[in-house]
């Protein structure tokens, strides 16, 4: 008689998707924080909403912001060879891994989720316990499905596990941290 217990599958169900539930959420902050910026810049809430929600889609919203933020802080210096301001370069850096993250955004909110099961053997553990077979593992996987992946042969194929997806939402958290940061540290003081 096998030991399975399906409370175990319970659990990997529950932890996947709360991690996609966590990178979502993350997203739903740095969409807060890029609003927040733009109105710094562009001034009262009501005119600012109507522009930054009439744009569809977190890419088009960064461009948006980015090009706002750029109309307030100094431009190229030319006494300085044409270069970039500090402050300039401070937000380039700051949002420049938004576009690999977007990537990965869109993977998790269109592609599909698949289960998977994986022996013990495969995963580090013993796969001859007492003369038994080990009883499968369930997880799950964000997978490009075969129309895709006929598009694609980036890194867009490959599957987003649960370690993928926490490392997604710490680096999304990682990158509304650096939007709060430059709005109170640089921004401001170009306003």
């Amino acid at each position: 008689m096998s030991g399975r217990q399906p409370e175990n599958d319970l659990v990997a169900v529950n932890d996947f998707f709360v991690q996609v539930g966590f990178a979502i959420t993350a997203w739903a902050h740095v969409d807060e924080s890029l609003f927040r910026i733009s109105q710094a810049c562009v001034g009262p809430a009501k005119q600012c909403a109507i522009i930054y929600y009439r744009t569809p889609g977190l890419d088009s919203r960064f461009k948006l912001v980015d090009e706002i933020v750029l109309s307030v802080l100094p431009e190229r210096l030319k006494r300085n060879g044409g270069h970039d301001h500090a402050s300039v370069k401070t937000w380039k850096k700051t949002i420049a891994p938004h576009e690999g993250l977007l990537s990965v955004r869109r993977r998790i909110a269109h592609h599909p989720v698949s289960p998977k099961w994986t022996s013990q053997s495969s995963m580090g553990g013993d796969s001859s316990l007492d003369g038994c077979k080990p009883d499968p593992v369930l997880s799950f996987d964000i997978y490009a499905n075969e129309m895709e992946r006929l598009r694609r042969s980036t890194g867009e194929n490959k599957t987003l596990g649960l370690s993928d997806l926490k490392d997604h939402s710490n680096s999304v958290r990682h990158l509304d941290h650096g939007l709060h940061m430059f709005a109170a540290e640089v921004l401001e003081k170009h306003l």
